[in-house]
């Protein structure tokens, strides 16, 4: 059956509060631009491919909490029929989870900029969740038109986003669709991430730890962006507190 390419895009609250947050960023000089981008991209690509390998595991489909546990269902099920996803608006995956680690920092860009350390901190903590958040949409984009790529025979029409991670990928910027197609033959055990970057290493650490679940399941709880937007926040919030 012809498949209609989706438009990619975040969703509408999650543009709201990127934009109300780039209305709080104030000027920093280049040099700093690039050591936080330097830094969040290789945390995100740290995350994503932290997030991918744990949602993967057979193990974490039997998660407690359920809304890991859904989300390790559909990763599965990404897997047995991969072509699924061109039917929806993959970004909307990660909404909830800018959605959890901006609201913080916008609370307390709106209500306690005034203190000295926002100046020295929490306004390069600003950059840092802005760019994280873009990576993360580019990440999720990118995945959708791996998958596009490789089914583009079942394509009707070929838009500007597919034209553009088309040329993104012939260029090397973004993980290409054969190399995620390693990732989609069994045993799925190649090829977690969803950025350039540091993929080699991560997969030896992975094997070398000997799969440890555990280590993969503390990292995961203890290292993603919620986490630590909110643990930052609070206790810049707390330090305001002590000074009024």
């Amino acid at each position: 059956m012809p498949i209609n390419l989706v438009i990619q895009k975040p969703d509408n609250l999650n543009l709201i509060l990127l934009t109300l947050l780039m209305l709080k960023t104030t000027k920093i000089t280049a040099k700093n631009h690039l050591i936080i981008f330097l830094i969040s991209y290789l945390y995100c690509d740290y995350w994503m491919f932290l997030l991918h390998i744990f949602l993967d595991q057979k193990k974490t489909q039997k998660s407690n909490l359920n809304v890991i546990s859904d989300l390790s269902k559909i990763f599965e099920e990404h897997h047995q029929d991969p072509k699924t996803i061109l039917t929806e608006n993959h970004v909307t995956y990660i909404k909830i989870l800018m959605l959890i680690s901006l609201f913080p920092q916008l609370i307390n860009n709106y209500f306690f900029q005034n203190h000295k350390l926002y100046r020295n901190v929490f306004l390069l903590l600003n950059y840092f969740n802005l760019y994280v958040s873009f990576l993360g949409i580019l990440a999720a984009m990118n995945h959708y038109f791996c998958h596009a790529i490789t089914h583009k025979n079942k394509l009707v029409k070929l838009n500007f986003q597919f034209k553009l991670f088309s040329f993104f990928q012939k260029m090397k910027l973004l993980p290409t669709n054969e190399h995620h197609r390693i990732h989609h033959t069994p045993p799925h055990q190649k090829n977690w991430n969803l950025l350039n970057g540091l993929n080699i290493f991560y997969t030896k650490m992975y094997f070398l730890s000997n799969k440890n679940y555990n280590l993969l399941s503390l990292l995961f709880y203890t290292t993603n962006p919620m986490l630590i937007s909110w643990i930052f926040n609070i206790s810049y919030l707390t330090l305001n507190l002590k000074k009024s």
